[in-house]
C-alpha cells in the first residue's frame, strides 16, 4: 500500500517508537501516581519525562504547562468547555477550523449566547490581515481560535500575527494543529493556549494529545475550569479539586506506553524537523508540478510562489472532474492500493472558501517523512490513469 493519509495519522512510524511501545507496555503499563511501589514511580517518572520534553519542543519552559489528554479532540473540549464564555462575547475562528473547535463551540453558543464570527480571507482563501485588523476594530475579539496549519489544503496561517493583533483588544488566542509540522515556540508568541495531537506530525501514538498553556501571558488554573473528574491519586477523602496544578486536569489512568512513547517519537523527529520540512516541501513542488499537466484535475488553493509553497505543509487537496471525491479515493484504494482521505475532513468552513463542495470534498494527498519520489510517481500515475 502506498500511504498518503499522513494528514490523519502518520504511518509507519519511525522503528524507535514501535520498540519503546513494546517495552512501556511490558515493563512499565501500571496506574502512575497510585502506589509507592517502584514500578508506579517509574511510570510516573515516564510521564513527567515526556511533559518535559514536549514543553520543550514547543519552546514553553515550564513543563506543568503541559497537560495530557486522550486526544486533542478531547483537549479541544476541555479548553473550551472549562473556558468561562459569557453572553454577548465575540468569538472568531478561522474558516480552516476542525469539528472538534466548531461542533463544541457551536455547542457552547447554543447555552451561552455568544457571537461566532469567522476570520476574513482572500481570493484564494488565505487569511487577509487588513481585513481582520478592521474586523476586530468594528466587534473587538474576546476570544480566537486558529489552526497553525489547514488539514485540507496544507496552507500554514499567520496564526503568531493574527495573535498579536488579537492580544491588542485581550483576546484569548487558541491554537491548534501543526505541532511537529512546522516549528513552534510558544513563548515567543501571543499564543495563549495550544492544541496537540501526539499520533499526527508528532509520530506518537493513538491516545495521547493535550494542551499546553503559555504561562506568561496566561493563568491555567484560573481560566480553565476542569470538566471532567475522577481519582488522581491525591487527597482520595477530598470532594474538591485542589486549586492549581496538573492534577486538576489530568484524572483516571493515564495511557503510559502512549504518553511514554511520544518522547522517543519526538526525540527521532526533532534532530531533523528542518531537513524533513525541506524534503516535504521538494515533494509537495514535485507532485504539483506533475499533476499540473494531467486535464480533468483541479488542484485547491494551489501555491505558486517561494513565499506560497513556504506557507505550505506537504498537503495537497484535488478534485476529479470526473469524479465525486469519494469514487475517487475508492478507485485509488481498491484499483491501485493506495490510501487517500477524501470528503470534507472534519473541517465545515473550508469547503465554502476553496470551492470543493461540487467536487463532494476533496480528494487529500498528505505525505510525511517517509514518503519518497517512488510513492510520488506510482501516485500521479494512478490519477493520470483515471482522468
Amino acid at each position: 500500500m502506498l500511504y498518503f493519509d499522513n494528514a490523519a495519522t502518520t504511518y509507519p512510524k519511525p522503528e524507535q517508537v514501535y520498540k519503546e511501545m513494546d517495552r512501556l507496555t511490558r515493563e512499565c503499563a501500571v496506574n502512575s501516581g497510585r502506589g509507592s511501589y517502584k514500578k508506579a514511580e517509574n511510570a510516573s517518572a515516564v510521564i513527567n519525562e515526556t511533559r518535559k520534553k514536549v514543553s520543550e519542543f514547543m519552546g514553553e519552559e515550564n513543563a506543568e504547562d503541559v497537560i495530557f489528554t486522550s486526544s486533542a479532540t478531547e483537549a479541544a473540549n476541555r479548553v473550551l468547555r472549562g473556558y468561562g464564555f459569557e453572553e454577548n462575547m465575540t468569538v472568531y475562528v478561522s474558516p480552516y477550523e476542525h469539528n472538534a473547535v466548531m461542533r463544541t463551540l457551536e455547542a457552547l453558543r447554543k447555552e451561552k449566547k455568544f457571537k461566532i464570527k469567522v476570520l476574513e480571507t482572500d481570493e484564494k482563501g488565505y487569511l487577509n490581515l487588513d481585513d481582520i485588523e478592521y474586523q476586530f476594530m468594528c466587534d473587538e475579539p474576546d476570544f480566537v481560535c486558529i489552526n497553525l496549519a489547514s488539514n485540507v489544503t496544507g496552507y500554514v496561517l499567520p496564526a503568531e500575527r493574527v495573535a498579536d493583533m488579537a492580544k491588542e483588544y485581550g483576546a484569548i488566542v487558541h491554537a491548534a494543529q501543526a505541532a511537529g509540522n512546522i516549528e513552534i515556540n510558544l513563548k515567543e508568541t501571543n499564543i495563549d493556549i495550544l492544541i496537540f495531537a501526539g499520533h499526527k506530525s508528532m509520530y506518537g501514538l493513538f491516545g495521547v494529545g493535550g494542551f499546553i498553556t503559555n504561562s506568561r501571558i496566561f493563568d491555567r488554573d484560573k481560566n480553565i475550569t476542569p470538566v471532567i473528574f475522577g481519582g488522581n491519586g491525591e487527597d482520595s477523602l477530598n470532594l474538591e479539586l485542589s486549586e492549581r496544578g496538573i492534577s486538576r486536569y489530568e484524572v483516571g489512568s493515564l495511557n503510559i506506553a502512549a504518553i511514554g512513547t511520544l518522547k522517543t517519537a519526538i526525540d527521532t523527529i526533532e534532530k531533523d524537523l528542518s531537513e524533513t520540512q525541506e524534503r516535504e516541501n521538494r515533494l509537495l513542488k514535485y507532485l504539483i508540478k506533475k499533476l499540473e499537466d494531467i486535464d480533468g484535475i483541479h488542484i485547491f488553493q494551489k501555491p505558486e510562489t517561494e513565499e506560497e509553497f513556504q506557507n505550505h505543509i506537504a498537503v495537497l487537496s484535488i478534485g476529479f472532474e470526473k469524479y465525486v471525491s469519494d469514487d475517487a479515493g475508492t478507485i485509488l484504494d481498491g484499483e491501485y492500493d493506495i490510501a487517500v482521505r477524501t470528503g470534507y475532513h472534519c473541517a465545515p468552513l473550508v469547503h465554502d472558501v476553496i470551492g470543493s463542495k461540487r467536487y463532494g470534498g476533496t480528494v487529500r494527498i498528505s505525505m510525511g517523512r517517509f514518503t519518497t519520489k517512488e510513492d510520488v510517481d506510482e501516485l500521479v500515475a494512478a490519477v493520470r490513469d483515471m482522468r
